[in-house]
Order: C-alpha cells, then structure tokens, then sequence
C-alpha cells in the first residue's frame, strides 16, 4: 500500500492512494452517520458503503472508514461549450442524481448519458450536463458553425460504421438493501424471467448496488402511469393510544443543509413526532415535521420528504422509496 504526502484533513488519521484512488481514512466518532463523514470530506454515501462493505448502512464508534476523495481515472463528461444557452444546461447540485435530473427534465436516462458521453450514472457536484435533444443539437451546431473547424471530406466509396452500445436500449436499476429479483420486477413492471436473461442471471440471487439493466418499452403502460396509492389504517398501541400508520412515497429535501432528522409532510402540523420505516429493510429513523409539502407538481405522488441524514438512516438509495408513517393520533 502506497502513502501520499497529501495535506489531508487535520481530524483524519492519515491518506492512502490506491489503485482505486486517494482514500481518506478516518475512525468513527460518536453520533456520525456515513453521510456526515461523506460530508466532512467530500466523498459520497455510496462510495463509503462500497468500499467499506457497510451492511444496512450501520457504523461503529472507533471503526476505521475510507473515504475516497480522487478518483484515479475520473469520469470524463463533455462539457458543454460557451455558445449553449442555459436552457439546455444543469449544473449539478449536491445531493441530486442523474435518476432524479431525468424526471426533473422529462427526458430518459440513457439519452442523458449519451448526451453527455457518461459510461454510467455516476455524476458529482459542480457538473454541468446537456439537455439538449438531438434536434436542439443540431440547431446549436448551426448557430457556431462559422467558428467550428472545418469538415474533412470523405470519399465517396468509404464505408463508416457506426459504434452500436449493447445498452443503448435498456435502463439501469440499483438494486438497495433487502430487495428481491421478485420485488424489482414488480416495481419497474417486468417479468422475472426478463430481468434474468437481459442481465445473464442464472439465479435469484443479487448484491446491494447492483446494476440491473431493464427495456423500458417491456415495462407496461399501468407500471409507468400509476403510482402506488397511499394507505392509512388506525391502531391502538399497548400504552393504549390511538396510533396512525400511513403508507405513501417518500424523497429527500434537496434544498435544505441540516445534519438533523425532519420532515415535510402534506396533512400533519408542524413539531409532530413520527416513526418512518423503510418497507424494503425495514430501517426505522425518527423525525419532526417542521413544515408542510408543497403542493406542486414534484410533491404531486409523495406523502412525506426527508432531510439527507434521515434519508440516509433508512439505507435509500433511489431518488424515491416506498415507507411506512406512524404517529400519535391528534
């Protein structure tokens, strides 16, 4: 193992390069979470989970973490050049993915990733990616085609072949904490047998942060159209009171920078208690309304969004996840 004289942070232990990069290495104080020590160091939630074969999201006090702050070989991405107008641009910001970029914009996945020549939907802060569709492209072309370089004629009789992505038509799932094949395929609506040969599975079995690859044309017009509906039943605790469970779709508070758990919430009024559960591992983390959801187009299937720490508590990885409310009756 190779040591850097890099200036690392003065509350790491030290820095190490490897192959994969430069890693930070820090021990685990108490009251951190993976997200805060991504934080504190600019690496990312899911680098720290991969790196350090973290299951269920769960550190310990006095555990030593790498953190990966340099990629060796990081990804190339075209940037778009000065003549683009800010209309076909994004800046990414901290906390988005390309996943939650693509339902921003109404545009897929794979046509990001080609747009902006990305292997995969690895992105990072700072970035700035086209959202351009071909034909804005080519009108853009047409508008600096005066300061562009000159064409290189071609004989008539040569033949171009074009590069053809095996992928080109398909779309990619991350499998998350105690998801099943069975589970997946019910969610994006295919068949079982499908995800097997479009991935060359030969069993049931998967990692957490596997990349599944899917058709999106084999996925059918009810799976894409409806959303999961929202479910509110009444139970009677053993301390005897009224408890509400809520069933519904949950996502992260992009714009709020706060290391503690809360949450914005549609119906329940500000300083209200709740108990969220991750119904796909059963992570449970306990937050406090500190404001209503918007109700906007963005918020139009949602029941509830949390702070990135409480997100992170409940092991998600998706820009959505489907959770379990409950909370004292008023």
């Amino acid at each position: 193992m190779i040591f850097t004289s890099f200036a690392y942070p003065a509350d790491s232990i030290r820095a190490e390069q490897r192959e994969e990069g430069l890693f930070i290495v820090h021990e685990v104080e108490d009251q951190e979470t993976i997200y805060s020590i991504a934080r504190r160091y600019g690496g990312s939630v899911i680098g720290i989970i991969k790196h350090n074969q973290i299951i269920d999201n769960r550190i310990e006090i006095g555990q030593i973490i790498y953190v990966l702050v340099e990629e060796e070989k990081p990804v190339q991405v075209n940037l778009v050049d000065q003549f683009s107008t800010d209309e076909n641009v994004h800046m990414v910001e901290l906390g988005e993915t390309l996943y939650s970029i693509s339902k921003r914009y109404d545009v897929k996945l794979k046509d990001l990733r080609r747009w902006n020549n990305l292997p995969d939907n690895n992105i990072s802060p700072g970035m700035r990616l086209k959202l351009a569709d071909e034909v804005e492209s080519s009108k853009l072309q047409e508008e600096v085609k005066d300061v562009a370089e000159p064409l290189v004629e071609v004989p008539a009789d040569t033949v171009i072949e074009e590069a053809i992505d095996p992928f080109a038509e398909f779309e990619k799932y991350l499998v998350q904490t105690g998801e099943t094949l069975s589970t997946i395929a019910k969610k994006i609506g295919v068949s079982m047998d499908s995800l097997k040969e479009w991935n060359d599975l030969e069993g049931d079995y998967l990692k957490i942060g596997q990349d599944l690859f899917y058709k999106e044309s084999e996925v059918s017009d009810s799976a894409k159209l409806v959303e999961p509906k929202e479910t509110v039943r009444t139970q009677i605790d053993e301390k005897g009171f009224e408890r509400i469970y809520e069933e519904g779709v949950a996502s992260v508070i992009e714009s709020m920078n706060t290391s503690r758990y809360l949450a914005l919430h549609r119906t329940l009024p500000i300083g209200t208690n709740l108990k969220v559960r991750n119904l796909m591992n059963n992570q449970v983390v306990h937050v406090k309304v500190v404001g209503k959801l918007p109700n906007t187009g963005l918020n139009k299937n949602l029941l509830l969004r949390l702070s990135q720490p409480a997100y992170d508590q409940l092991g998600i990885l998706d820009s959505k996840s489907r959770v379990e409310v409950s909370y004292n009756k008023m």
